[in-house]
């Protein structure tokens, strides 16, 4: 048994991972729900291209087969490659990577599954110089603000507003709790803390935000809410990960 394990090893040898140029830069277009386009510029030594059959992209050990064959075009120090990740097909495993610290490895693979072509490196996902995409386009997809309303009583202000957050993944999301503040004009009308909840996969998670304000406590500001009917709100979704907390900005503008 010993003699036919070592005969099929040799018959069938692991595919050797292909030298890889170094990731330098990350742009990630968000056509929808459902999926991101990235294209990965990489920097290091190319000989020509091959002809590519399929391509699977690594965050650590924990391996993505993406959509596709890859689409790579040289440049002056390196090449680009262009592929589709669904956000479905991200392993949960990704949370337990450092996100200022991602380890990733794209590779092309001919027809055999040999890697012929690669690109690795550590990435910041919060450094926009290593990663770009548009912030708002992202909001609308992913965590919209409806119905923010400040309704002024003779003791109190009531304020609430209704948070929707998208995942769009296929596990579930453990949001620690959800800080925020809101401001008139410039004076801070108040601070708070939504208790955390459970952020269900591939759908909208809709989550109500109130509080009530002693007018006694506003001092000039309440002379600002009756001034300035223009309201922001800004907070942060504090994520619970095997790694700690990771903070989502929140910061929708003015209602």
């Amino acid at each position: 048994m010993t003699g036919l394990l070592l005969l099929l090893a040799l018959a069938s040898p692991s595919p050797t991972p292909a030298p890889a140029a170094r990731i330098v830069k990350l742009t990630a277009d968000l056509p929808d729900r459902s999926v991101v386009l990235v294209t990965l510029q990489a920097r290091g030594k190319v000989q020509k291209l091959k002809d590519f059959a399929k391509q699977k992209l690594y965050v650590g050990t924990n391996p993505i087969n993406l959509p596709g064959s890859p689409d790579v075009s040289l440049t002056g120090d390196g090449f680009e490659a262009r592929f589709q990740l669904p956000y479905a097909s991200v392993p949960e495993a990704v949370l337990s990577h450092d996100p200022h610290a991602l380890p990733l490895r794209w590779e092309a693979l001919d027809a055999s599954g040999k890697p012929v072509l690669a690109a690795e490196g550590s990435v910041d996902l919060g450094d926009p110089g290593q990663v770009s995409f548009s912030p708002r386009r992202a909001y609308e997809l992913f965590a919209r603000l409806d119905r923010l309303q400040l309704a002024p009583g003779l003791a109190q202000v009531g304020f609430s507003a209704l948070l929707s957050l998208y995942n769009p993944f296929s596990f579930e999301l453990v949001v620690k709790r959800i800080e925020y503040e809101v401001k008139v004009g410039e004076t801070t009308l108040l601070s708070a803390n939504r208790p955390g909840m459970r952020l269900r996969p591939v759908r909208a998670n809709d989550v109500l935000l109130e509080q009530e304000v002693p007018l006694a406590s506003l001092g000039g500001a309440v002379q600002s809410l009756l001034n300035n009917p223009s309201v922001d709100f800004s907070g942060k979704l504090v994520l619970r990960t095997p790694t700690g907390d990771q903070v989502i900005p929140l910061q929708f503008g003015s209602h």
